[in-house]
């Protein structure tokens, strides 16, 4: 598919240009033929390059503020980012059992998990 015609070469500044909105237009992240676009939008993020929704990091963080993982555990946001994987579910998965629960029906759960955490059994 050709998207223009040539009446002389281009140079490589032109040329990088051209095939960033190229890509861009392929791809539906931007149409830099619309009216919306602007000189600046070649280098402009756009909505559908943002790329951090989604992500593993984004996810626990965001798990970790849904379910009260301070209050039970005492553990800020960085403690709990730290923590290998099948940590952070226990614990997720114990704040959020906690949470569904009265207050006192998760404490033999908590205790043995704190146990694990210090290296006891």
């Amino acid at each position: 598919m050709l998207l223009f015609s040539l009446e002389k070469p281009l140079k490589g500044v032109d040329v990088d240009v051209v095939l960033n909105e190229s890509y861009e237009q392929s791809y539906g992240i931007f149409n830099h033929s619309s009216a919306a676009a602007n000189p600046l939008s070649i280098v402009s993020m756009h909505e559908s390059e943002r790329y951090t929704e989604g992500t593993g990091l984004y996810n626990l963080i965001a798990r970790y503020l849904k379910h009260p993982i301070k209050d039970r555990f005492g553990l800020n946001v960085v403690e709990f980012c730290n923590l290998p994987r099948e940590f952070t579910e226990e614990l997720i998965r114990l704040s959020a059992i906690g949470q569904a629960a009265p207050a006192g029906a998760t404490e033999a759960e908590l205790r043995r998990l704190e146990n694990e955490l210090r290296g006891g059994k």
